[in-house]
């Protein structure tokens, strides 16, 4: 967002001039000006699967050496097809 902020002080147009994105896909990204393309985690499964790790760990169990989650993009006007 700070950087969002800083084009728009600085004059530089967003998506024109620089396309912006974000991790994360806080509310805050779909209600700036212009709305932020962002990629959103799924927090909710990182906090359960980080739980299992966990709790394999107290039982002595191997945890996977790679976990995989699924991410969404979506797609905002702070970019642009290129």
């Amino acid at each position: 967002m700070r950087r969002h902020h800083a084009c728009h002080a600085a004059g530089v147009s967003v998506p024109s001039q620089l396309a912006i994105a974000s991790i994360g896909g806080g509310p805050l990204a779909a209600v700036c000006s212009p709305p932020l393309t962002s990629i959103v985690l799924p927090y909710e499964e990182m906090g359960r699967m980080a739980g299992k790790r966990l709790l394999a760990a107290l039982n002595g169990d191997e945890p996977p050496a790679i976990n995989e989650l699924p991410v969404q993009l979506k797609l905002r006007a702070s970019t642009h097809k290129v």
